[in-house]
């Protein structure tokens, strides 16, 4: 929106006066606005479109007229029309205007200003302000459309399709178990070393005996080899 087009910078032709009863000012409101006077104070001011087709400004000072506007509340493209009905005089030579204010809502379409670009980044999600009244709406960008989601199904088996055969277990075959765990065991007592039997002593001056004869003397008891001499 350019600087030129805010409601303060508006030009909206003659002012309008309404000095004798029965005095009216009609048309399409295009603006409306606050005025403010030299000693402060503050009124609405309306720019219109008259139903001549002329542009015409109304300052409402007078506080009936303001009173009107206020409780009835105008707004732009509002259809509007004012008359003066009375001029009450009041003491001190002063005077009261009295108006009738008929407003008809949306009758007239005021001049619309394109609203200002807003700024959004390129590609997904763009953002795309909807077009002001008036306006043409913006080309619909293309985007391509996503293809249909595939139905799930259970898969086919092909015509002719055989299963491969179980394998077959051999004949005779068991199935070994499970190798149990390994019992612990002390180890076996070591077998007693058993001492080979003394030789007998041989007496004094007997000759010494063969390993034959040592073995059948020791097979002796001792009462045999005492009788013979040996110990």
């Amino acid at each position: 929106m350019s600087v030129w087009d805010h409601p303060d910078l508006r030009v909206g032709g003659e002012f309008i006066k309404l000095d004798n009863v029965g005095d009216t000012a009609a048309g399409v409101i295009q603006v409306i606005r606050p005025h403010k006077f030299d000693d402060g104070s503050v009124a609405p001011q309306i720019l219109l479109v008259t139903d001549q087709g002329e542009e015409r400004t109304l300052t409402a000072g007078q506080i009936r007229l303001k009173t009107e506007l206020a409780s009835q509340r105008p707004e732009a493209g509002d259809h509007i029309r004012v008359t003066l009905t009375q001029i009450e005089q009041r003491a001190g030579g002063k005077s009261l205007k009295h108006f009738a204010v008929e407003v008809q809502r949306g009758v007239g379409q005021p001049p619309q200003v394109a609203p200002p670009q807003q700024y959004a980044p390129q590609g997904f999600g763009q953002y795309t302000p909807p077009p002001a009244p008036g306006y043409p709406a913006p080309a619909q960008q293309y985007a391509p459309a996503a293809p249909p989601a595939q139905p799930y199904g259970v898969p086919q088996v092909p015509a002719g399709y055989q299963a491969p055969p179980a394998q077959q277990v051999p004949q005779g075959y068991a199935q070994q178990p499970p190798a149990q765990q390994q019992q612990y065991a002390p180890p076996a007592p070591a077998a007693p070393v058993q001492q080979a039997p003394a030789q007998p002593a041989a007496p004094a001056g007997a000759p010494a005996l063969t390993p034959e004869q040592q073995a059948a003397m020791a097979a002796l008891t001792p009462e045999q080899r005492a009788a013979l001499g040996w110990a």
